[in-house]
């Protein structure tokens, strides 16, 4: 209203029942700025809502939260592959150099034998007493063994029979050590020799324990590492490997699916995706902003609908405001539930809120609601086009069914429609994406489609039914 003219209308005493409507005025751009206002917060919150695993973060080693295909043909060379090609010839046993010395072997055997025959010509010399046996054998001069004077006794404590036993049992233990790593003992096998094969062989003969002690200390003493690794060698051939592996040239097809929901993220996956120009990027305040761009043309167009061709709801405040606090509750509930519902996202009743807009106001205004909600999806969710398409077709189907919904069969017949829309529809994308029509994936979709349509249509149903009651109660 004209400022000069509603000051005059004011000031005259026979308009003062105008008065009111003269607040109104006043009031009410305000008030529709406020709604809309609040209609653009929400549907920025729905666009910027971030869930776990969304914007960016990929991690390598973790399932991968969404399909993502290259959005154009490339052809790179892969540090990632030629990397782990270089590793793998490096670390090829062909690479390793050793220092091979096969007389050690023999020459320890001489050695243990030889210690062995000092010991039986101590024992069987008669002319030492036993005290003299034990000094002579504990001051044995020996490189490789040191008798303390406890195994000395239990050397001499033996009968000839039990020493002629383990002296034979110690040359074949020695043997079979050696026979076993093919007289070529590294450090790891002198381990393994210790720590496992002479135990468990000696636990298979009928020596006593202390017998067994025995074998064991003396095999142990003359067992050396007769083979070592050539560091210098070894680094000059795997460097030599390294050098060889060409680089490795990868080439991605336009469409091509680079990581499906629930594979694991390789090293390899994440370079694939930046050099196609796929990596989801990280949510920045760049973003944000953006979205908040998006979120205000989309609420300046529906507030501009409002006061173009629902000019009634422009006056009634509460209306507006319970349309607006109803579409932002749906598309923050839509943000949440799409990406957890991933395939089974056309099962979300959306066209329940349209039917409800259409019963309650009149089938312009569900329209209207339909189609801004549909875009906003259209928006927030990766390749949600052939969802939002079918959302919008099932919320047009509903409105123009019901209409006025003067018996509870409109309900019934409008859920029937959405059923029957989002069937066709997703029937309809699903048939663009087949290069060939299989007859397994034929029968499986006409299980799943239908299940999924009628509870789509079932749900819309029940929730328009119950929630244009609730709704006609509060406006």
């Amino acid at each position: 209203m004209n400022t000069t003219l509603r000051r005059w209308l004011a000031s005259i005493p026979s308009v003062r029942p105008l008065r009111p409507i003269i607040a109104l005025s006043r009031r009410a751009p305000l008030v529709l700025g406020l709604e809309g206002l609040l209609l653009m917060v929400g549907i920025w919150a729905a666009l910027t809502l971030s869930l776990p695993g969304e914007y960016g973060r990929l991690e390598v080693g973790q399932p991968s939260p969404q399909s993502i295909v290259a959005l154009h043909d490339a052809v790179y060379v892969s540090d990632v592959l030629t990397a782990e090609r270089q590793a793998q010839a490096e670390n090829s046993p062909e690479n390793l150099v050793y220092n091979y010395d096969p007389q050690i072997p023999i020459k320890q055997r001489s050695a243990l034998n030889t210690l062995l025959d000092t010991v039986a010509s101590v024992r069987s010399d008669p002319s030492l007493s036993r005290a003299d046996r034990l000094a002579k054998l504990a001051a044995l001069p020996n490189a490789s063994v040191k008798l303390s004077e406890e195994r000395a006794d239990l050397i001499l404590t033996l009968d000839d029979d039990s020493w002629n036993m383990l002296r034979q049992e110690i040359n074949n233990l020695y043997n079979r050590a050696l026979n076993r790593y093919d007289y070529a003992i590294d450090e790891q096998a002198l381990i393994d020799l210790n720590e496992r094969w002479l135990t468990y062989w000696l636990a298979t003969t009928s020596l006593s324990p202390t017998q067994r002690d025995l074998a064991l200390f003396f095999t142990q003493s003359f067992m050396l590492v007769n083979r070592t690794l050539n560091e210098d060698a070894t680094a000059a051939r795997r460097q030599s490997a390294h050098d060889k592996v060409p680089p490795q040239q990868v080439r991605v097809l336009a469409g091509e699916s680079i990581v499906r929901v629930g594979e694991i993220v390789r090293p390899e996956t994440i370079e694939k995706l930046q050099q196609t120009g796929a990596m989801p990027l990280a949510l920045s305040w760049l973003g944000i902003a953006g979205r908040g761009l998006i979120a205000a043309l989309l609420a300046a167009g529906f507030v501009g609908y409002i006061l173009a061709f629902q000019g009634d709801l422009a006056w009634h405040p509460r209306s507006l405001l319970v349309i607006i606090a109803l579409i932002d509750s749906a598309l923050i509930a839509t943000r949440i539930i799409l990406p957890l519902a991933d395939e089974n996202a056309y099962l979300w009743p959306l066209a329940s809120l349209a039917i409800i807009m259409a019963v309650v106001f009149n089938g312009r205004l569900g329209l209207a609601v339909s189609a801004l909600l549909c875009l906003t999806i259209g928006i927030m969710q990766d390749n949600a086009l052939p969802l939002a398409i079918t959302l919008l077709a099932s919320c047009t189907v509903g409105i123009f069914i019901v209409r006025n919904a003067e018996h509870m069969i409109s309900f019934v017949l409008a859920g029937i429609g959405i059923g029957v829309t989002v069937a066709i529809s997703q029937m309809a994308f699903w048939m663009l994406e087949q290069p060939t029509l299989r007859p397994g994936d034929l029968s499986a979709l006409a299980l799943s489609v239908p299940l999924f349509a009628s509870m789509n249509g079932a749900l819309s149903t029940i929730l328009s039914l119950q929630g244009h009651r609730i709704l006609f109660c509060i406006v």
